[in-house]
């Protein structure tokens, strides 16, 4: 195992194999809001146009309809035996804030202390919210599938 450097004092670490051809280029830690995490990314030029590239997606030469997750949920940890291509449906089973959050809870998209409950019916979402916490929007959740039965 050896470590890539990256910006804002964070590495990547990545299998020995890998360090070689990775090091060649300049990679930048990346601060996702929605994760609060940091990915290890870097510019290519590709048909004339600048792109940004995860280091796990170029590890793993992901196509463009699947993605790269992390088994440990470790974003700067890329070696292969903790990289896997997946679907996102495959990938969302794997993220940390849905299981805490519980079924039916989900954030409110562009709010961070805004939650709300959904159920599908019949093919179409039924939403719920906002609630202040993943609690208050679990028990409306609960509350709405106790009554429609």
């Amino acid at each position: 195992m050896k470590t890539i450097p990256l910006t804002q004092g964070q590495v990547a670490l990545v299998d020995d194999d890998d360090a070689e051809w990775l090091s060649l280029r300049k990679w930048q830690a990346n601060w996702d809001r929605d994760t609060k995490r940091y990915y290890a990314m870097t510019n290519i030029w590709r048909n004339g146009k600048r792109t940004r590239v995860s280091m796990a997606r170029t590890i793993m030469n992901t196509v463009h309809f699947l993605q790269c997750d992390h088994k440990n949920h470790d974003t700067l940890d890329n070696r292969r035996k903790n990289l896997r291509n997946v679907t996102p449906r495959q990938n969302s089973e794997n993220r940390l804030d849905q299981s805490k959050l519980g079924v039916g809870v989900c954030r409110t998209p562009g709010c961070k202390v805004s939650f709300r409950s959904f159920v599908r019916i019949n093919g179409k979402n039924k939403y719920f919210g906002p609630f202040r916490t993943p609690e208050e929007a679990r028990k409306a959740c609960q509350y709405f599938l106790e009554s429609y039965e």
